[in-house]
């Protein structure tokens, strides 16, 4: 029963209650008792008070009675002396006369009556005597009796405040002593460590908090157990990872301190990777051209913004068993959810066979354009001389009207070879850039006019609209190369009775927008991302393309200072959008290289 919180303090209230109740009783005995002495007295005295009256007013009427007789003899003896009075002798009647009134007065006094009358009035004085007595008596015992009372009410009073105080303050130390125990504990709890158990109190209240709360301590310890494992495995798993990449990687904190390091950076740095955990990056003893590298790149890195490191590249060689490698080394920062810079993200990437690779394509590439380059002259002088023919023999004007589109056809892909060459050479596409004033909408118009021939054949409605007047710093020749795969690729895909459009806008004074659409069969959607990589075929080109054509698009453009963006719905069309720059000089040209061509697969 009295494991309960609730069941001790009803006792506690209970026992509080009933000695309130006992001292009440008490006191309203004493309290009875005292109302029955101060009525006794009341009665006594109303009592006292009324006989006294009643004898006070019987011996009045006697008193007054017995003077009534003794007043008649009186009369009578002094009729008698008056009488005498009125005799011969004066002074003898006078003489007489008060020996008779002292002889009366004597007989009075005397009486019988009278004497029974003093004695009443003793009698009387007695009890008035006794009477206030009695009620002194009684005033005393009632005087005592409240003394006793304001005595026992005082110390009842007392006792029942000490009991309470002292239930009060063993319920609070009772209430308290448990609670002060679930703090400790909440307070004692740590997400990394283990937990002990709370010790029971003995109150099922606290006890089944208690209980909850070793719970809750077990789920706490079992969740932290299964996460810690969880996490064991996850850094087994993202170590095997990291370390099973040919790249090396290096983590660094704000500080750079090293907080991970890889298997490949570790050879790399020819040191165990366990040993680099923690140190900084910037003081360790190693003589690697690597860690040289590394450590340029980042004091490098820290000169150009000490608070907010960026994403940088740099690519340097190392000779390895003999073989030279080529490795990239970037630092990428890495953020925490606040978006705040925590530390450093150092990946070196052997690039070796990519770079081979290119060396490879760059190889191949030349040695196409020098070997097409020879039948391409020789075609190139057939047809001249073919055209010239034709005008001089009178030649029918659509056989020379073909010969003149196979001349220009054979001059774009003469072009498209030196082009080759040009991008077999790195920076090539960049550094060959002319510009000079070029009015576009003449431009547009004379590069499609190159196709409309094949247009009319197709029964393809190909038109251009734009402003007059709007003029660009381009070079006509790689602007025009741009058009020409743009509009080829245009009439290769769009069927019969179907439209090309190229229209120019100028959306800002800074800015000139070119676009090519055509209603053709459209591009899938999950080709779009890729359509300006190099080397990639499109699902209609699957034949008689290399996927080089709209790279090198993207490449003239951008070597404009301009860029280039596809949007296509299939069997619906697609709209090549070019954003040029109004004026362009060649200081404006990008300086930073252009990355060479990737290999093709």
């Amino acid at each position: 029963m009295l494991r309960s919180l609730s069941n001790r303090l009803i006792i506690a209230i209970s026992a509080v209650v009933l000695l309130l109740g006992v001292l009440g009783a008490l006191l309203v005995s004493r309290i009875s008792g005292l109302g029955e002495i101060t009525q006794a007295i009341l009665r006594t005295n109303a009592h006292s008070a009324a006989a006294m009256s009643k004898m006070r007013e019987a011996a009045q009427a006697y008193r007054l009675a017995t003077h009534t007789r003794s007043r008649a003899r009186i009369a009578t003896h002094f009729v008698a002396a008056w009488q005498g009075f009125k005799d011969d002798s004066r002074g003898l009647h006078v003489a007489a006369e008060r020996a008779q009134v002292e002889a009366a007065w004597k007989a009075f006094r005397h009486a019988p009556d009278t004497a029974r009358l003093r004695s009443l009035d003793n009698a009387l004085q007695d009890l008035r005597i006794v009477g206030r007595t009695a009620i002194a008596a009684r005033e005393h015992h009632a005087i005592v009796a409240i003394k006793d009372l304001t005595i026992f009410a005082s110390l009842g009073l007392g006792a029942s405040l000490l009991v309470i105080l002292i239930l009060s303050v063993w319920m609070v130390r009772l209430i308290l002593r448990p609670m002060r125990q679930l703090a400790r504990g909440i307070h004692d709890l740590n997400p990394s460590g283990t937990h002990r158990e709370l010790e029971r109190y003995g109150l099922s209240e606290f006890d089944d908090l208690t209980r909850e709360f070793n719970g809750l301590l077990r789920r706490l310890d079992k969740h932290e157990r299964g996460n810690t494992d969880r996490l064991v495995y996850e850094n087994a798993k993202i170590d095997a990872l990291i370390n099973s990449i040919d790249d090396g990687l290096v983590l660094l904190d704000r500080q750079d301190k090293i907080l991970h390091v890889n298997f490949m950076a570790g050879m790399l740095l020819q040191t165990e990777p366990g040993e680099l955990l923690g140190r900084n990056i910037n003081d360790l003893n190693i003589a690697t051209r690597f860690y040289m590298n590394l450590r340029n790149a980042l004091v490098s890195l820290r000169r150009e913004d000490q608070d907010e490191p960026q994403y940088s590249r740099n690519e340097f060689s190392l000779t390895i068993r003999g073989r030279l490698h080529s490795y990239i080394l970037k630092t990428v920062p890495f953020r925490d959810k606040g978006r705040s810079i925590i530390g450093l993200i150092v990946v070196l990437q052997d690039v070796t066979e990519l770079r081979h690779a290119e060396h490879q394509r760059t190889q191949l590439l030349a040695t196409l354009s020098h070997e097409l380059k020879t039948p391409l002259t020789s075609l190139s002088l057939s047809i001249g001389t073919l055209y010239e023919t034709a005008q001089q023999d009178g030649y029918p004007h659509q056989v020379r009207q073909l010969l003149e589109v196979g001349k220009e056809e054979v001059g774009r892909l003469t072009m498209l070879v030196e082009d080759l060459l040009d991008v077999s050479r790195p920076d090539a596409i960049r550094t060959s850039i002319e510009l000079k004033p070029l009015e576009l909408c003449e431009f547009l118009r004379r590069q499609a006019h190159s196709f409309r021939l094949q247009a009319d054949l197709q029964d393809v409605d190909l038109v251009v609209k734009c402003l007059p007047d709007v003029a660009v710093n381009a070079d006509p020749v790689k602007l025009g190369w741009v058009f020409n795969n743009l509009l080829s690729n245009a009439l290769r895909h769009t069927p019969l009775h179907g439209q090309i459009a190229v229209s120019v806008s100028t959306p800002n004074e800074e800015e000139i927008l070119v676009e090519v659409a055509d209603t053709g069969r459209g591009i899938p959607p999950e080709e779009l991302p890729h359509i300006f990589d190099w080397f990639t075929q499109g699902a209609a080109d699957r034949h008689g393309s290399a996927g080089m054509g709209l790279a090198i698009v993207r490449e003239m453009v951008e070597a404009h200072g301009g860029r280039i963006t596809v949007t296509s719905r299939v069997n619906e069309g697609t709209q090549f959008r070019i954003t040029l720059p109004r004026r362009m000089t060649t200081g404006d040209l990008p300086l930073q290289p252009v990355v060479p061509l990737p290999a093709r697969p």
